[in-house]
């Protein structure tokens, strides 16, 4: 049998609000193209969907933002629903977002901490989004210390999970973090960033995953064999206005 896993990341409902026009019943085109682009998009056929972070511009968007995520997200066919804590899906509650939807759906579950899910016979590895402060007892006050302290850290927490994997099944390693290597939507430089970038190499020697598949960047591209980068599936005014779109599909058998 054909296992098939749809991947999807950034969609950041109402963000890019100066690339559309006024609407009478969304308040914006782009709200409208965001209700027919994912509503296609969500009737690929799959067994397990994975969403990569961040549902919207920020942690409590409006309920027009509700009701196409919901309307969306209701078309996908799969068994089982991942809904991956972002940076822009966190507001410092247990209670975030992503719980609203998840809430309005009778197969999705939120991860907001690291843990290994085992989804109709697929080992997901799971490396959400978190504040750096909460993966350290006591954190340092140096910003670019603490971004590789927090990617080191990354990386031993994804060891841990790799052990944790069959050899034998399919698996994934699913993040919402930057990966060295990565070039950034608006073509600016990833090096440049403060933000932990965890080193693409770690992350396939830390277990036998088949693929490491991450979200928060906004331009779709491999950064190396197995590490991709999804993208979103629509531009939302982060600096992707030129850069391809899409969403990652993953076949076993």
């Amino acid at each position: 049998m054909t296992l098939t896993v749809q991947v999807i990341s950034d969609l950041h409902l109402e963000a890019g609000g100066s690339m559309g026009h006024a609407d009478p019943d969304l308040g914006n085109t782009r709200l409208a193209d965001a209700r027919r682009i994912l509503g296609k998009i969500m009737e690929t056929e799959c067994h397990v969907l994975l969403f990569l972070g961040d549902l919207a511009k920020g942690p409590r968007p409006g309920p027009v933002a509700y009701s196409i995520a919901t309307e969306a997200f209701s078309r996908s066919p799969a068994k089982r629903i991942v809904l991956l804590q972002g940076n822009h899906d966190f507001g410092g509650e247990r209670y975030s977002c992503l719980h609203v939807l998840a809430d309005s759906l009778p197969n999705a579950e939120v991860v907001t901490t690291p843990k290994l899910l085992d989804l109709e016979g697929i080992q997901v590895g799971c490396l959400p989004w978190t504040p750096p402060s909460r993966l350290f007892d006591k954190a340092p006050h140096q910003p670019r210390k603490m971004s590789r302290l927090v990617a080191e850290r990354l990386v031993d927490i994804a060891r841990g999970l790799g052990q944790q994997l069959d050899p034998e099944r399919p698996s994934l390693l699913i993040a919402h973090w930057l990966v060295a290597g990565q070039k950034l939507a608006g073509g600016l430089d990833v090096m440049e960033t403060r933000e932990p970038l965890v080193q693409a190499a770690d992350l396939e020697a830390s277990g036998s995953w088949d693929f490491v598949l991450a979200g928060h960047n906004h331009l779709r591209q491999y950064v190396s064999e197995k590490v991709i980068c999804v993208g979103p599936p629509m531009r939302g005014g982060f600096g992707e206005q030129d850069a391809p779109c899409g969403f990652a599909i993953a076949e076993w058998g």
